[in-house]
Formats: structure tokens, C-alpha cells, sequence
């Protein structure tokens, strides 16, 4: 009987695959979102106050917060989509637990019925020495006995 779960028969290289995806978008969201930050920020300091500055920096303001859009939205849509994904594993998971402790349940049974096939070898072998112990010169002295007594009688009729 196979005891051991590995690993390998929980986990594939998709639970990976799909956890390093969803930090890259987290990060390029985070990211996104900061560069958003940093250009409100520059469009109130005096240095940027120029009208040819600001026009800039609302060019780039534009285009950061449809980054941070797309990044968001992005990161919206893996979330929706793992969720199924991350129970499927978590399935799997719980599937390995239950495995393992019917396992565990079977080797106890096991484990219980050998005891007990042992110990009714123990007891046989002990009737057994017991039977096989027994003197065997008396068992002759015993019959001989009773052959002689027989003859004897035998002879006084």
C-alpha cells in the first residue's frame, strides 16, 4: 500500500504560473497608480507651473491614468479568473488531505488485524508447545503401563 502524497500529486506548475502572474499585475498596477500619483504631485509644484508644463503634464497625466486603467482593470479580470482557478487547487488540497487520512484510517486497520493475526499465532504456537512438551517417556511408561496391567489380567483368567 502507497502511504506518501507528494507534492508533485497536489501541486502543478499552474499554481505558479498563475501566483506570479497576479504579482505582476498587482505590481503593474501599484506602479501605474504611483506614476499617476507623481504627476498630480508635479502639476502643484511652482516648478512646473507653466502653462507649457502643465500641458505636458497633463499629456502625461492622460496617458499614466489610462495605464493605470488598462493596469486595473487587468488586474480586475485575473482576480475574477484565479478565483476559480485558486479553488480548483485548494480542491485539490483537500482532496490530498482526505487521501492521507483515509490512508492513515487503513494502515490503523491494518495495523490491528496484523496484531491480531499475531496474536493468534502466539496462542496457537503456545498450545502447540504445550502438546509438543508434554513427555513423551511418560506417555510410553503410561501406555506400557496399561498393556502390562491388560496382559496380567489376562493371564490370572
Amino acid at each position: 500500500m502507497t502511504v506518501n502524497t507528494n507534492a508533485s500529486d497536489v501541486f502543478n506548475a499552474d499554481i505558479g504560473r498563475d501566483v506570479d502572474e497576479m504579482i505582476n499585475a498587482v505590481k503593474a498596477a501599484i506602479d501605474a497608480n504611483d506614476k499617476v500619483d507623481k504627476i498630480k504631485d508635479m502639476m502643484n509644484q511652482a516648478a512646473y507651473s507653466g502653462v507649457s508644463a502643465q500641458e505636458n503634464l497633463q499629456t502625461w497625466l492622460e496617458a499614466a491614468q489610462k495605464e493605470a486603467d488598462y493596469a486595473n482593470d487587468n488586474l480586475q479580470k485575473l482576480y475574477d479568473s484565479y478565483i476559480g482557478n485558486f479553488d480548483e487547487y485548494l480542491s485539490d488540497v483537500n482532496l490530498a488531505i482526505t487521501t492521507v487520512g483515509s490512508k492513515g484510517d487503513r494502515l490503523e486497520l491494518t495495523e490491528t488485524r496484523m496484531s491480531n493475526q499475531q496474536l493468534t499465532v502466539k496462542t496457537l504456537k503456545i498450545k502447540i508447545m504445550r502438546i509438543v512438551n508434554f513427555p513423551i517417556s511418560s506417555l510410553i511408561i503410561q501406555q506400557l503401563t496399561l498393556l502390562i496391567r491388560h496382559l496380567y489380567r489376562r493371564q490370572e483368567c
